[in-house]
C-alpha cells in the first residue's frame, strides 16, 4: 500500500496506532505526507505502530501521543530518508526486536529508543 501527499491527523485508537497500524503481513511506503496529532490511547504508536514493513520518505512523522510518548513504535522492517520524527520519543522498538532501523539519509529524529539505525 502507498500513501502519497496525505495529512493523517487527529485520530485517536484504543489499540497500537493511532494513525496508522501496519500489521505484520503488511508493506507500507509513505511518501510527502504529515503524521501528527494522532493518540493510541495508552498503546504504543501514537502516530504509527509498525509490525510489517516500513518505507518513509520526505515525510513528517510528530506530535503524536502513544504509551511512551512515541510518534513510531516499530516490531517489524523499517526505512526512513529524508523524514522529519519528532516527540518526547521519536521511535521506539520493542525490547526483543533485532531488526535495525534503515536509513537512508537526510533524517531528523528526535530520539530512538531501544531501536538501532543504520545506514
Amino acid at each position: 500500500m502507498t500513501i502519497d501527499a496525505t495529512t493523517i491527523s487527529g485520530n485517536v485508537s484504543d489499540d497500537e496506532g493511532g494513525g496508522i497500524h501496519n500489521q505484520s503481513s503488511g508493506s507500507l511506503l509513505i511518501t510527502r505526507s504529515t503524521i501528527t496529532g494522532n493518540n493510541s490511547d495508552n498503546f504504543v504508536g501514537g502516530g504509527i505502530a509498525n509490525r510489517g514493513a516500513l518505507d518513509v520518505v520526505s515525510s513528517t512523522i510528530a506530535n503524536n501521543i502513544g504509551d511512551d510518548d512515541d510518534s513510531i513504535h516499530n516490531d517489524g522492517t523499517m526505512t526512513l530518508t529524508a523524514t522529519i520524527v519528532w516527540n518526547a520519543r521519536g521511535i521506539e522498538c520493542d525490547f526483543d526486536s533485532t531488526s535495525p532501523i534503515g536509513s537512508g539519509g537526510y533524517n531528523v529524529i528526535g530520539s530512538v529508543d531501544g531501536c538501532q539505525l543504520v545506514p
